[in-house]
């Protein structure tokens, strides 16, 4: 019974401490706002993302709510095409948490978007990888909207680096998680990808077909971004087969779907429309589109405008405006270097800054460790004291229980010479009481008498010492 109670307060002592040192992670129930931003992501991220930017962000005791926060706002933000999402620190942290738990879902995504952070920052090996861990995660689930956006980044990551027959593999897994998910849109940019890499591997008429099923499905959809843009690819293709017709009529549908855009976005559709115009030979309509194309927000965009123009005024033999032209062409080539050598600037104090951050995050990692092995350490103390200390009390009380069984079997020990020596009293007073009778009965004998009351004398004495005892 004694033993089973220490048992119990050990067990309760070691649970204690456990607690102080390992803290709960909060619930795994979602804040609603977080569940509320994860049902709309898909078809409103711009709604979702004013969910997240309007919440309180969370405790960062709390991993996982944070964790979940980061994660849903990298994907908002990626999704609404904002600039900043270049900024990992928001994905790094789901990673850091997601990565060490086992919902293969949330480690999916949190690899897919890490890996488009290496895409962005010119790392394609490192972005490979993370892909290829995203899909083993994904194919575990039922999530095929997510399997599609992964298989597509792979796909065209693959086109980025040549390997065209592993891009149509990716792509056309890519399409068939599309197809499960039952989404149109997805579907239309699977269709989009398969061109491209059909025009790449030279296969030109199946790629025409692709842009054509692009077109019909997202007229349908009335997705006028998404058909846009394949009518403007198209007539790229139909320029490089010499269907110069077929590529103006599709070049000047885009821009028409387009036609309330900004000028600064409509450049590439200016562009392609000055190409096929300068392949037709036809001066004022290739200068025209490709003037408006100077307006573009992309400086590639802008360089190549000029290099058509150059191209325009040297078949026309205008030297002077050949000349300006190819000074504002070399301008932008030398913007161009500067800004990639700017960026690989960028790039390198990027990666020193994240290299810091994370040496100054591993030794706060180290110092944590150490300071739970103290703490770890100090409870073992506390409970081997408690133990030591139980035990001595545990063995003062056993010492203490065997004399009182001593004292108990010495009590009972006298009880019983108490009830021999009052056996032996009474035994005697019989005999004192014969004695006496026969002392009484012979006087005359003196010598008996004197005898006897001898006997008598030391009997009483006996019994005086039996008393005592």
């Amino acid at each position: 019974m004694r033993r089973t109670q220490v048992i119990i307060i050990l067990t309760i002592i070691i649970t204690y401490l456990s607690a102080c040192t390992f803290p709960n992670n909060g619930t795994t129930i979602l804040l609603p706002e977080l569940t509320q931003a994860e049902s709309i992501m898909y078809e409103h991220p711009d709604s979702a993302l004013h969910i997240l930017q309007e919440m309180q962000v969370p405790a960062s005791s709390d991993k996982l709510q944070k964790a979940t926060w980061a994660l849903f706002l990298t994907q908002a933000k990626y999704k609404n095409y904002i600039e900043e999402v270049a900024d990992s620190t928001f994905i790094n942290i789901a990673y850091d948490y997601f990565m060490h738990q086992e919902n293969t879902q949330r480690r999916a995504m949190v690899l897919y978007y890490k890996g488009i952070f290496c895409k962005i920052a010119g790392k394609p090996e490192e972005a490979q990888k993370l892909y290829l861990a995203a899909i083993e995660e994904v194919e575990k689930t039922e999530d095929y909207q997510l399997a599609h956006l992964i298989y597509i980044e792979l796909g065209d990551l693959y086109i980025f680096r040549d390997l065209y027959e592993d891009a149509l593999k990716n792509i056309e897994k890519a399409l068939h998680y599309a197809e499960l998910a039952n989404d149109d849109k997805y579907i239309c940019s699977s269709y989009i990808y398969l061109a491209r890499v059909m025009s790449a591997l030279n296969q030109m008429n199946t790629s025409i077909e692709y842009y054509q099923k692009t077109i019909l499905l997202a007229e349908k959809i009335e997705d006028n971004y998404l058909c846009s843009g394949a009518m403007n690819e198209l007539a790229g293709i139909y320029t490089n087969i010499k269907d110069y017709q077929s590529a103006l009529k599709y070049a000047q549908k885009a821009l028409q779907i387009k036609e309330t855009d900004k000028i600064e976005s409509l450049g590439q559709n200016f562009l392609v429309l000055g190409e096929i115009y300068y392949h037709l030979v036809i001066a004022d309509s290739a200068y025209y589109y490709f003037n408006k194309a100077l307006h573009s927000s992309s400086i590639y965009t802008v360089r190549a405008a000029y290099q058509g123009l150059y191209y325009v005024s040297r078949n026309n033999h205008e030297y002077e405006k050949m000349s300006v032209y190819c000074d504002q062409l070399l301008n932008y080539q030398d913007s161009i270097q500067t800004l990639n050598k700017s960026s690989e600037l960028a790039e390198m104090q990027k990666e020193y800054d994240q290299q810091k951050i994370i040496n100054e995050k591993n030794q706060l990692e180290i110092d944590k460790k150490n300071i739970i092995n103290m703490i770890l350490l100090a409870g073992i103390g506390i409970v081997v004291g408690i133990a030591v200390m139980i035990y001595i009390y545990q063995k003062k009380l056993l010492r203490k229980e065997r004399l009182l069984q001593r004292k108990e079997e010495e009590i009972n020990q006298n009880t019983i010479k108490i009830q021999e020596n009052e056996m032996i009293i009474a035994r005697n007073r019989n005999r004192m009481e014969e004695l006496a009778m026969q002392i009484e009965e012979n006087k005359e004998v003196q010598e008996q008498l004197e005898e006897e009351h001898k006997a008598l004398v030391e009997i009483q004495q006996q019994n005086e010492s039996l008393k005592q005892e």
